[in-house]
């Protein structure tokens, strides 16, 4: 198969309880993980911080994937820096940031001749593990595949660590993220809070009917952000 990775990031933040050379070095163990149970793919990584990385760390990020874009001059990058949402959390931050990552490369999909089979997102401080080659991807043609829902977090939220689409559905996921997009920040507006990103896309999901597998081992592990829980999925 030929695959594509977006890698969503945002490593110079003082969000959680990890330091810039800790996100730094989970983001590396990302790329690194992709080369080694998904070596055929294309990496590309689109960083949302609010300051650009480090020279000398870009280009060593940029030695490792295929292609680096930091989005910290987006003009809704600059907007959301010193807003006066109700974000003790910085989710607003992060939510703003994953929906211009993910509409940029979407967007550059569209605009590009190279065709893949499938394309995977999966966030920066996760990595693929041996479990990700038990997933039959070639059984889920023409479907969007996401990690199972649990009932204890939540039936109206989809994980958006680590989910792909077959690449026959790229107008429709476009579609379905532009109006995640105006959705969110027309929500901005009115209440002065942001939706998580992981309910909006059940919300929307649903809504465009998109052909969905959820499956119960993707084959992810990493720690969460901002309290550095365990995730082995």
């Amino acid at each position: 198969m030929s695959n594509i990775f977006l890698i969503t990031s945002a490593i110079c933040n003082d969000y959680g309880v990890y330091s810039y050379e800790e996100r730094l070095n989970q983001l590396l163990g990302t790329i690194r993980s992709i080369r080694t149970y998904a070596p055929d793919s294309e990496i590309h990584l689109y960083d949302s911080s609010e300051e650009p990385i480090p020279i000398d760390d870009g280009v060593m990020l940029s030695n490792e994937a295929n292609s680096v874009y930091t989005l910290y001059e987006h003009p809704y990058i600059r907007h959301m820096v010193g807003q006066g949402l109700q974000d003790p959390n910085r989710m607003a931050k992060k939510t703003i940031g994953e929906i211009v990552c993910l509409m940029t490369f979407f967007h550059t999909l569209k605009n590009q001749n190279k065709k893949f089979d499938r394309a995977f997102k999966i966030s920066g401080r996760f990595k693929l593990n041996e479990n990700f080659g038990k997933v039959d991807y070639s059984q889920h043609k023409g479907k969007v595949v996401i990690k199972e829902r649990k009932s204890w977090y939540g039936e109206t939220v989809f994980y958006s660590r680590l989910w792909s689409f077959d690449y026959s559905l790229l107008d429709q996921i476009l579609a379905t993220f532009d109006e995640i997009h105006t959705a969110t920040m027309e929500e901005a507006v009115k209440t002065d809070t942001i939706r998580v990103l992981e309910y909006s896309m059940f919300k929307f999901f649903t809504k465009h009917n998109l052909p969905i597998d959820e499956v119960p081992l993707i084959g992810l592990e990493g720690n969460f952000g901002q309290d550095g829980a365990p995730i082995d999925e």
